[in-house]
């Protein structure tokens, strides 16, 4: 009889071990489900976190770069010298729309863009180099430049409406009252501080030529009835080179804004034409 109490005993040890054991791995799975859950949440946390960084992000990744440092990068095509590209442009549309995205909103530097887009910054020598490869008389030259009616739309102010109007064309335009000098200020003092001696810009005749101080800086052709010099061969100069001033002058000629511009968002309409005229100097 006590042999068979024992044996009971025992086999309900062994039940309880069981039932103990399966308590134990029934526990020991459920904190390993639990560490997973927490260790997935942790992962998709980084991963939106990364995510909302790459969006705000304003430099470059790993992923974003070539595979190999030392083959086929835009430094390999700098220091391998490639000349200028003076009767092509370096960059297709895309390239140039990247380019300047880039610098609008990157904070890198220059050089920096240079590297990336295996470009180097445009001098004067280089402009003057362009413009003498189709005008050879205009030794000298770097740019030109002329007014321009930018089209805006019609405000429901009075006076905004009024100051924008323009009755000779019968459009709404954003500098309708101001005179093409004062437009220029900007112009002026680059030409005066920032340009060396012997360079100037091409304009036509209409165009302000600015004070004393920048003479020779803006050059325009002849207007009519100028008296020509008596020699021959003088007037036949100035001739030739009054018409390469004509000619050249209508690269500032070569583009126009259709769609008229907002009339508010003043510094989104500045940075609009900003875009639009380094897009369309690439």
């Amino acid at each position: 009889m006590e042999s068979n109490d024992n044996l009971e005993a025992q086999q309900l040890l062994l039940a309880l071990d069981d039932i103990e054991f399966e308590e134990e791995e029934r526990v020991r799975k459920l904190a390993l489900q639990a560490a997973a859950v927490i260790l997935h949440g942790i992962t998709e946390i980084q991963c939106l976190r990364s995510q909302r960084c790459a969006e705000r992000r304003l430099y470059l990744t790993r992923s974003d770069l070539l595979p190999n440092p030392r083959i086929e990068t835009p430094w390999q095509v700098l220091l391998a010298g490639e000349p200028p590209r003076v009767h092509r442009r370096s960059l297709d549309a895309a390239g140039a729309l990247g380019l300047i995205l880039h610098y609008l909103n990157s904070t890198m530097l220059d050089v920096s863009l240079e590297q990336i887009f295996a470009l180097i910054p445009t001098t004067f020598v280089e402009n003057e180099a362009l413009i003498l490869a189709w005008h050879p008389l205009l030794e000298g030259a770097f740019g030109s430049v002329d007014g321009l009616n930018l089209p805006v739309q019609v405000s429901h102010d009075d006076e905004t409406e009024n100051s924008t109007y323009n009755g000779w064309l019968h459009e709404h335009f954003c500098s309708r009252s101001w005179h093409d000098s004062r437009v220029a200020q900007p112009i002026y003092e680059k030409l005066h501080t920032r340009t060396p001696d012997g360079y100037y810009l091409v304009a036509d005749t209409a165009f302000p030529r600015g004070t004393d101080h920048i003479q020779g800086r803006i050059r325009a052709p002849v207007k009519d009835g100028t008296r020509l010099p008596q020699n021959e061969r003088e007037q036949n100069q100035l001739m030739a080179f009054d018409s390469q001033l004509l000619s050249y002058h209508q690269t500032a000629d070569f583009g126009r804004l259709r769609v008229p511009l907002p009339i508010t968002y003043h510094e989104w309409r500045g940075d609009l034409l900003e875009a639009c005229t380094w897009l369309f100097n690439l």
